[in-house]
């Protein structure tokens, strides 16, 4: 198996959907014993693609296209990028091990297309808030739709 041949293509966008099936797809690659398994590094073993397709067999309501990879791992990184910018900016605090930018997300995979451990070890980040109101407290929860969170607290360069 190997990547598919439009991964040199700018990536499309994800749906909030998507990215919660991708999370999904991570929980499955845990419970069968592969995260972090070097073994997903070997493309000529094609491991991470076929476990994307018993994936999709065992899920088919949850079900991600098999061009998907490049697409999560552009995702990724515009992640990180807005991370970095509101860290630069003073919006949000990193924790006391992040000196500098290369600190953030270090070990996050390159798009290239190919479902390895790097890959499949990073999930959509989830997001809840709590808002005090008038009536009370609420907790409302945005799940993988971080952009959203981000612009109800102002955040400006979220995508």
């Amino acid at each position: 198996m190997t990547p598919p041949d439009n991964y040199g293509e700018k990536p499309k966008a994800l749906t909030t959907q998507e990215k919660q099936n991708w999370n999904k797809f991570l929980d499955f690659v845990e419970a069968n014993g592969m995260k972090n398994n070097p073994i997903l590094d070997q493309r000529n073993k094609g491991v991470g693609l076929s476990l994307l397709q018993k994936f999709n067999f065992a899920n088919p309501k949850n079900a991600l296209s098999m061009d998907i990879v490049p697409s999560v791992q552009q995702d990724i990184h515009d992640y990180r990028d807005s991370l970095i910018k509101q860290w630069k900016a003073g919006k949000i605090e990193a924790t006391p091990d992040i000196k500098s930018e290369a600190d953030i997300m270090p070990q996050i995979s390159p798009v290239d297309g190919w479902p390895g451990t790097k890959t499949l070890s990073h999930r959509f980040p989830v997001a809840t808030a709590t808002i005090k109101t008038p009536e009370g407290t609420v907790t409302k929860d945005y799940g993988v739709d971080t952009q959203v969170y981000d612009k109800d607290r102002g955040i400006a360069g979220s995508k």
